[in-house]
């Protein structure tokens, strides 16, 4: 039979012996909570934007220039994603093709524009300023491709 002993210090003497946390808050104190804060949150978001199983496809299908919904659809069908959990290759159904390309327009990523003048109507996509830039800056931060040595 095992038992495990655990022992309770009062607040006062963890106060007393822990000399780096009473300075921690004069160390810190250059540099302002709300920036940190602020940062965090745009990288919150910025991973909410991206979060989408097919938003990252699109916006590099996207990245060469406006695609006709259609289009946009065969690209990103071709690319093909690996589901973690079962190992198996899954393809853009249109549903949540659809869903994602939505989303992806009220978050201010693409613009969908129709076209009433050509017969059949048809919608093209295009990446917003805001996405082109977004895009951009990543892949500056990314650099290219690493290629292995042989």
């Amino acid at each position: 039979m095992t038992s495990t002993v655990t022992t309770s210090h009062p607040p006062r003497e963890r106060e007393e012996h822990s000399d780096s946390a009473a300075g921690c808050d004069e160390d810190r104190a250059d540099v302002p909570h709300e920036h940190g804060a602020a940062l965090l949150q745009s990288l919150l978001d910025l991973r909410q934007l991206l979060a989408g199983e097919w938003n990252a496809d699109i916006l590099v299908v996207l990245q060469a220039g406006p695609r006709r919904y259609t289009e946009l659809l065969e690209a990103v069908r071709t690319s093909t994603a690996v589901d973690r959990r079962t190992g198996r290759c899954r393809h853009a159904q249109t549903r949540t093709f659809v869903y994602t390309l939505r989303r992806m327009e009220a978050d201010g990523l693409i613009t969908r524009r129709e076209q009433e003048s050509v017969w059949p109507r048809q919608v093209l996509y295009s990446l917003t300023p805001t996405a082109s830039q977004l895009l951009s800056s990543l892949t500056a931060h990314l650099g290219s491709p690493r290629r292995a040595t042989s």
